[in-house]
């Protein structure tokens, strides 16, 4: 039973988009230790300009530690 379970510790996120000839890679995040668990695109600061805000959860070292979580904001999003 437990062999279907999936254990995330790190993790990025990818922006494509599709043009002509098939799917493409626009940009991505640097890698992230812990897994993502959600994002949003929008204008954090109101400048004018997308960013992607993501929150990541990192787990303990040990059984007994605890993780932590942290909110991240990246590159502007281009459209």
């Amino acid at each position: 039973a437990l062999s279907r379970i999936k254990v995330f510790n790190k993790g990025r996120i990818h922006c494509l988009a599709y043009d002509s000839m098939g799917i493409q890679q626009k940009w991505q995040t640097r890698e992230i230790s812990g897994y993502i668990s959600d994002y949003v695109i929008g204008d954090l600061n109101n400048n004018g300009t997308n960013e992607i805000i993501f929150s990541a959860v990192e787990k303990g070292k040990s059984v007994l530690s605890k993780g932590k979580s942290y909110i991240v904001t990246c590159m502007p999003v281009l459209k």
